[in-house]
């Protein structure tokens, strides 16, 4: 389990990054408080450091979309993901080489640089590659999967050292050629955040 120290000095980096955080449960995807207002408004230093008080084992997601300035392509090998992205880039060329993360389910997250406008959260590019944009977020390293691994980010493609690239126009166009064919473009993100707050009946913003 990541400890505490690790989780909060990481989510205090990201913060300092000018990222939108929202804090996860534990060895979970779940937010833990309720987000619509933290994508308007990024969270401050203050409180972050007042989620991992409350939830020391807490994870850490970072928002996607105009707020972080970062959409994420979302690789997951197990639906076809690295080979649909292999297609993707034989026809139209390779991605640049930007901050990339490996997940704990054994997939990859794939930095890019907002390019403006509308990127809906959610849409489907081909089987196993999804972008988290607008609205969305993903699970960041250090955290941990349900699995017991943790997320990692790439060596070689570390923050640190690693600039965000601008996403290639013919990603922006695959993209916008498929929004509106994806209904899970409906913010996947509300969407899982108010299915928890239903059902645990915790309406109540920290």
């Amino acid at each position: 389990m990541p400890s505490r120290r690790l989780v909060s000095r990481a989510a205090r980096e990201y913060e300092a990054r000018d990222w939108g955080l929202i804090p996860l449960g534990t060895r979970d995807k779940k937010p833990l408080i309720q987000p619509p207002e933290l994508q308007s408004q990024r969270s401050t230093k203050s409180e972050v450091s007042a989620w991992y008080r409350r939830w020391p084992c807490a994870n850490v997601g970072i928002l996607t979309g105009m707020i972080s300035d970062l959409v994420v392509l979302d690789i997951d090998p197990r639906h076809g993901g690295d080979a649909s992205l292999f297609e993707l880039e034989q026809s139209h060329g390779p991605l640049p080489r930007t901050l990339e993360a490996h997940t704990g389910g054994g997939g990859h997250h794939i930095y890019l640089r907002h390019p403006g406008g509308s990127v809906p959260d959610g849409i489907s590019l081909a089987p196993g590659l999804e972008i988290r944009g607008d609205g969305g977020f993903v699970v960041a390293p250090p955290s941990m999967h349900p699995s017991g691994r943790r997320y990692v980010w790439d060596a070689a493609r570390h923050p640190d050292d690693t600039p965000i690239c601008d996403m290639p126009d013919w990603l922006v166009s695959e993209i916008q050629k498929r929004d509106g064919q994806n209904e899970s473009s409906v913010t996947h993100f509300r969407i899982l955040a108010s299915d928890i707050f239903e059902s645990s009946g915790r309406a109540a913003a920290l």
